[in-house]
This record gives structure tokens, C-alpha cells and sequence, in this order.
């Protein structure tokens, strides 16, 4: 059961919280000293005007536990979002808010980066297993370029659940095609971890927060491949961001890269996601060949299609993280059989022993050892 301490100088938060018998929930916490004191917590929830002889900015980098901040004065906004800490506006958010952050699981995020890290020492297994999904993706709308084909101002939307390896097949078909000038965009507002993996900032160091465009916003990774992390600054302060905003903004970047890839939510309630899908020119759903991945992605599908009127033909599939346990890949085929599938990514064997490893070191409860070495923070910007 989850540790959660609240620390927000009365108990309201904390009796809620409490009715759910879900998690381990002691006494609220009046003043800062007393949260320092513990111990072994899985999440802290914190008012930015809890008393203490701390500022607030030296409060909160003495915390060691994961936290969600509840923010009376707007001032603090800036510093979370650099320290990427998850945070609410007082009365403007819900019990279902918190327990959606506190439970949503991290440790796919962390695997993520060290997979990539990993794909990214061995460009020649990397080719191996994207080559023919490179092939056919050239082809969804191909034109000649000399005796070149290549991509003509597309963009392409990954999506699929948490953990299936969104950002690192973005980053892996990045770094995989040729020739091109690509652009990433990181538009996974909830688990923005592009930037880590490629071991740069999230936003650039010259960027003036207050009065920017969006091309300032781009970070150069090399000759090839720029990214955008930064969506976060594109929201307004209700979370929103309007659709012509997204719009103008692709129809802007279009002009200047041979392929745009951008990273979505894992969560398919965001109406940002919608409009995400009706300005790319292809999406591709990266599905697991289990049954509790494909009766999520069947979900997904129904709602892309049925909901959002999405075109099917704008959807490919991917099966990823193909494994010797997973479902017969002519069943996959079978299932997903109205779609265009573009191929399978095997799982290689050595990415298990990474993730083992990990477990081996939270059973042993060596959180400490585990956060200075992988980081332990979820990016959150809402």
C-alpha cells in the first residue's frame, strides 16, 4: 500500500484521501520541518504556502519523495515546471486529479530511457529491426527526389498506451531514417521524457518564457533530427490549448522539415490528442501482442474512429515489443486485419535483463541507490 503524506496545514485533503482506503495516509502535516523528518513516503502532497523557515524553492529541493504541489501563489508556477514537479491550482482540481498522478506507474518511463540509451550503442540492431516498417512507412506517400524517396512535409502522430514504447520508437525511427531533416515533438504532456533520453534541457537556455514563437522553442540534437519538448508553455493557465494554435503551429514547422514525429499522451481523453490525429497525415499505433494491450487498443480504435471520426486509412499498426510469448503474429494480423500493419519489433533479449535489474533493486528497497541513478520524478506539466 502507498505511503501519502499531505502537508498542507488542515485536514480536508487528507480526510478525503483517507475515505478511499486505498492508500496509507497518516496525520497532515502543519509545517515544513515535520515533512523533511520523513521517512520512506511514495508521494508527498504539499501546499506551496506551508509555514517553515525555508523559502519555498529551498523546501522543495530538500524533498527526496515524489510530490504534487497545490499552488496559491502563481509565482511558484515558473520553478515547478522547471524542476518538471507536478502541481494543481488550489480549488482547481479533484480527488480523481491526485490519485490519477499517484498511481499512474513510472517505472515504464524509466525502462523507456534505458532502452533507448541502449538501441541508440547498437545502431546495426536498431536497422535490423525498424528497416522494412522504415520501407513502408516512406511509402505511405512517397515522392522522387533525385533516386531518393523520401517524405514530403509529413507529419506522423505515435500513439498507444503507457509503457509501450512510444518515445523510444519516435526516437528510434528518428535516428533510423535517412537523409531526412526530421523534427520530434514531444506532446506527451504527462510523461514529457524525450528531452531526457536525448540528455538535453527541456526548454532552450535562451528562451524568454513570456514572449516566444514557436520555432524558439526548438532544440538543435544534431544535422539531423531538432525537438520540441516544451509544449507545456503552449497550454494556457486552465490547462487548454486552442486548436488553431496546434494547427498553425504544424503548418509553420512544415515548411521547414521532411518529417515531423510527434510523441502523444498515453491517455486518450485529451482533446489536444484529437486534433494532434486530424493534423497529421499519419498515425501509427503501436500495439503489445497480449490480451490487455489489445483490448486497450481495440478501445482506442473505437474511439479514434467512432468518436473522433479519424479516417482508418490514416491509421497503421505496429506490433511492439514482440516476444516469444506474445500472441501468434497471424493472429495480430488477423485481429487488427482492417488496418494497415506496417510490422513487428521484436524485444530483445538483453532489454528483460535491464528491466530485471530494476526489480531487483525495488525489492531490495533501495530507493535511494535507484533515484540517484535513473531519477525517479514522473514529468508532469498540467
Amino acid at each position: 500500500m502507498k505511503k501519502i503524506v499531505t502537508a498542507m496545514g488542515h485536514k480536508n485533503l487528507n480526510q478525503e484521501l483517507t475515505k478511499l482506503n486505498r492508500y496509507e495516509i497518516p496525520e497532515d502535516i502543519p509545517y515544513q520541518e515535520a515533512v523533511l523528518e520523513q521517512k520512506e513516503i511514495d508521494y508527498l502532497i504539499v501546499s506551496d504556502s506551508l509555514p517553515g523557515e525555508n523559502t519555498f524553492n529551498e523546501f522543495i529541493n530538500k524533498i527526496k519523495s515524489k510530490i504534487i504541489v497545490i499552488i496559491e501563489n502563481k509565482e511558484n508556477e515558473a520553478f515547478l515546471k522547471e524542476k518538471n514537479i507536478s502541481y494543481f491550482y488550489k480549488n482547481k482540481f479533484s480527488i480523481n486529479d491526485l490519485t490519477y498522478l499517484i498511481e499512474k506507474d513510472t517505472s515504464s518511463l524509466e525502462e523507456e530511457i534505458r532502452t533507448l540509451k541502449e538501441l541508440l550503442l547498437n545502431k546495426k540492431e536498431k536497422k535490423i529491426d525498424f528497416i522494412k516498417i522504415i520501407e513502408k512507412i516512406k511509402a505511405l506517400k512517397p515522392r522522387k527526389v533525385s533516386d531518393n524517396l523520401i517524405i514530403e512535409n509529413k507529419v506522423l502522430s505515435i500513439l498507444g498506451s503507457g509503457g509501450i514504447g512510444k518515445s523510444v520508437f519516435a526516437t528510434n525511427l528518428a535516428n533510423s531514417l535517412e537523409n531526412l531533416k526530421i523534427l520530434i515533438i514531444d506532446f506527451d504532456i504527462l510523461n514529457n521524457s524525450i528531452h531526457t533520453i536525448f540528455g538535453v534541457k527541456k526548454y532552450p537556455k535562451k528562451l524568454n518564457k513570456n514572449k516566444f514563437d514557436v520555432k524558439d522553442l526548438i532544440i538543435k540534437i544534431n544535422n539531423k533530427i531538432n525537438l520540441i519538448c516544451g509544449v507545456d508553455l503552449l497550454f494556457n493557465n486552465k490547462y487548454e490549448i486552442d486548436k488553431n494554435t496546434i494547427k498553425n503551429m504544424l503548418n509553420k514547422l512544415k515548411k521547414q522539415y521532411d518529417l515531423i514525429i510527434i510523441d502523444t499522451s498515453s491517455e486518450c481523453f485529451f482533446d489536444y490528442t484529437k486534433c494532434l490525429i486530424e493534423n497529421s497525415d499519419a498515425s501509427i499505433l503501436l500495439v503489445e501482442g497480449n490480451l490487455i494491450e489489445i483490448a486497450k487498443s481495440k478501445r482506442w480504435l473505437e474511439i479514434y474512429l467512432n468518436e473522433w471520426n479519424v479516417e482508418k486509412e490514416k491509421i497503421n499498426i505496429v506490433f511492439n515489443k514482440y516476444n516469444k510469448n506474445a500472441i501468434d503474429e497471424g493472429i495480430l494480423k488477423e485481429i487488427f486485419g482492417d488496418f494497415n500493419i506496417l510490422g513487428k519489433i521484436k524485444f530483445i533479449q538483453k532489454f528483460i535483463l535491464i528491466r530485471n535489474k530494476c526489480y531487483e533493486k525495488i525489492t531490495k528497497n533501495v530507493f535511494e541507490e535507484r533515484k540517484q541513478k535513473y531519477g525517479t520524478r514522473i514529468n508532469v506539466t498540467k
